[in-house]
């Protein structure tokens, strides 16, 4: 059962939640997007119940690893006078973001 209360919703809020196949948009995969998933999410974490699971686990586990080295990696270009562990680790990130073909341009990694 759904807490009506806790939802966000334009015109109908959800009154139950239930188990939905879903197809992962990056990878094709079939996943369940779990009765309780869509609870933690409309309820705790407050997106609307419009919305729906796109990406299976692993999926969102990898984007969310890219987002974290992707944010170290800003940080890092954004300072002023970096450390020689800082160049080290900014090249080291900009090597890997490369290999996952984030970064396109190969002269970022060689800088």
């Amino acid at each position: 059962m759904a807490d009506i209360k806790k939802q966000n919703y334009a015109i109908d809020p959800r009154a139950l939640y239930v188990d939905i196949e879903e197809k992962c948009e990056s990878c094709s995969k079939a996943f369940i997007f779990f009765a309780q998933e869509q609870q933690y999410w409309f309820e705790v974490l407050d997106f609307w119940v419009d919305s729906h699971c796109t990406r299976c686990f692993e999926c969102r586990k990898h984007a969310r690893y890219i987002l974290t080295l992707r944010k170290r990696y800003d940080m890092l270009t954004s300072l002023a006078n970096k450390t020689s562990s800082e160049k080290t680790q900014r090249k080291e990130l900009a090597n890997t973001l490369y290999c996952l073909g984030i970064i396109k341009n190969i002269n970022k990694v060689k800088d």
